[in-house]
C-alpha cells in the first residue's frame, strides 16, 4: 500500500513539473508575440505594403512622362502626390517687351512641358504680344523661350526651350472626361508661383464664342476674362462688336477649380497626373466658373504647330444655329430638333447641295443634334476629308457628301 502511494506521489510530482514548464513556455511565447505586435505597429518589422505615395514616387523618372500609379490612398494623399509630381513640369512664363528703357516684364502666364526635348504648351493670348519670353521651372532654372507657332482659334501656342531629358505631362483622352471627375489645376495666378487648386469637372462640351475687338452693348451675355498677365484683361463686353458670325471654341471643359489671372496656359489634370485641358478662361464676375481647352484639341494643335507652324482647321463652310420650337415655328420647319443651317456661302457645302434652313441631324452616321457636337466632330477631321451629312429638308431625310474646306477666319 505504501509503495503504491509513493508511486502516485512521484507521478504527481512529474505532472506538476510538466505543468510549471508548460506555463513558463506559454508566458514566454505570449511576451514574444506581444513584442512582435508592438514592433509591427511601430513599423520596425512591418510586413504591411508601403503607402501608395511611396510606391508612386518611384514611377517618375527623369525625361519620362509623368504617371501617377497605384493611387489608392486617401484623396488628400493623391492630390499631394499629383501636385508634387506635376508641378515639376509646369513653368512660369514671363512676357518681355523691349522699350526705350530696355527689356521689361509686362505680364506672366503658365505653361507645361509636353516632350522631353523642351516643347511647352501655353495660351496664344499669353505670348502673342511678347518680344521675348523667359521660362522658369519650379527648381528655379530659367530659359529663353522661342515661339514655334500660335493658333488664335484654339487660343493655343507652342514654345520651345533648349533642354533635353525633361519630365513631361501626358495628354488624356478628353472624350472620356466625365462631369464630377476630380481635377487639379496648377499655375501662377497673380504671381503666386505653382499654386495648386482642386475641384471637379462641372461641365463638358461647352461652346464659347470668342469676341471680335471693339465695343459691345452692356447687355452682352459674353462676360469672360482671359486672365491675362497682372489681371489687366478687359471683359469681353468692353472689347467686341458682334457684327458677323463668330468662330466658336468648342469641346471646352468647365471646372470649379479656382482659376485666376496668371493661370492661363497651365494644366488641368486628372488624379493620374494626365492633362485633360489647358486653363484659359474665367468669368469676370462669377465664382467657380473656370474653363479649359480640351486635351484632344491641344494634341491636334500641338502636332500641327510643331510640324507645320500653323493649324488648318476643317469646316463645312456653313453658318448654323441650334433648333428649337421657336426657331422651327419662325422658319416653318417640320421638326424642332437638330441644327439649322442659317447661311451657305459659296463653297463646298453649297456645291454638295446643302441649302439654307436645312436641318442637320447627324454626320457620318453619328446622331448630332446640337451645333457643339457637329463643330467638335468636324474639327477632329482634316481639310479635304469627305463627310456624310444627314439633313432634314421639309420633312424629307437625305444624306449629302461634303468635302471639308479650310476654315476662313475672316469669313
Amino acid at each position: 500500500m505504501s509503495e503504491e502511494l509513493e508511486t502516485e506521489t512521484k507521478k504527481g510530482s512529474k505532472n506538476g513539473a510538466f505543468l510549471v514548464i508548460f506555463v513558463v513556455i506559454a508566458i514566454v511565447f505570449s511576451m514574444v508575440g506581444s513584442m512582435t505586435t508592438i514592433l509591427w505597429y511601430g513599423g520596425k518589422l512591418s510586413f504591411l505594403p508601403s503607402s501608395p505615395i511611396a510606391q508612386s514616387i518611384k514611377s517618375n523618372e527623369s525625361g519620362g512622362a509623368i504617371k501617377i500609379t497605384n493611387n489608392k490612398g486617401s484623396s488628400e494623399d493623391t492630390i499631394i502626390l499629383v501636385a508634387d509630381k506635376v508641378s515639376g513640369s509646369v513653368v512660369k512664363i514671363d512676357i518681355l517687351q523691349t522699350t526705350n528703357r530696355g527689356i521689361r516684364t509686362v505680364g506672366y502666364g503658365s505653361g507645361f512641358v509636353v516632350s522631353p526635348d523642351g516643347f511647352i504648351i501655353t495660351n496664344n493670348h499669353v505670348v502673342e504680344k511678347s518680344d521675348s519670353l523667359k521660362v522658369t521651372f519650379k527648381d528655379g532654372k530659367t530659359y529663353e523661350g522661342k515661339i514655334i507657332g500660335t493658333d488664335p482659334i484654339s487660343d493655343l501656342a507652342v514654345i520651345k526651350i533648349k533642354e533635353t531629358n525633361l519630365p513631361y505631362l501626358k495628354m488624356a483622352n478628353s472624350d472620356e472626361v466625365k462631369v464630377g471627375m476630380s481635377v487639379v489645376a496648377i499655375g501662377n495666378p497673380y504671381g503666386y508661383e505653382y499654386t495648386v487648386t482642386t475641384g471637379v469637372v462641372s461641365g463638358v462640351q461647352r461652346e464659347i464664342s470668342k469676341p471680335q475687338e471693339s465695343s459691345v452693348p452692356e447687355e452682352s451675355p459674353y462676360d469672360f476674362d482671359f486672365g491675362f498677365p497682372f489681371g489687366n484683361s478687359i471683359p469681353f463686353q468692353q472689347q467686341r462688336q458682334q457684327t458677323k458670325a463668330t468662330i466658336p471654341m468648342v469641346g471646352i471643359i468647365q471646372t470649379d477649380a479656382a482659376i485666376n489671372p496668371g493661370n492661363s496656359g497651365g494644366p488641368l489634370v486628372n488624379l493620374n497626373g494626365e492633362v485633360i485641358g489647358v486653363n484659359f478662361l474665367i468669368t469676370a464676375e462669377g465664382y467657380g466658373l473656370g474653363f479649359a481647352i480640351s486635351s484632344n484639341t491641344v494634341s491636334k494643335v500641338k502636332n500641327d504647330l510643331i510640324e507645320f507652324g500653323k493649324v488648318a482647321w476643317p469646316s463645312l463652310g456653313i453658318t448654323i444655329t441650334a433648333n428649337n420650337a421657336s426657331v422651327a415655328q419662325e422658319l416653318d420647319l417640320r421638326i424642332s430638333e437638330g441644327t439649322v443651317v442659317v447661311a451657305v456661302p459659296v463653297g463646298n457645302a453649297r456645291n454638295a447641295g446643302i441649302k439654307k434652313n436645312d436641318v442637320i441631324l447627324g454626320v457620318d452616321g453619328k446622331k448630332m443634334l446640337v451645333p457643339e457636337q457637329i463643330i467638335t466632330y468636324i474639327r477632329s477631321k482634316n481639310v479635304g476629308d469627305i463627310v456624310k451629312v444627314e439633313i432634314d429638308r421639309n420633312g424629307k431625310n437625305m444624306i449629302l457628301d461634303v468635302k471639308l474646306q479650310e476654315l476662313n477666319v475672316n469669313q
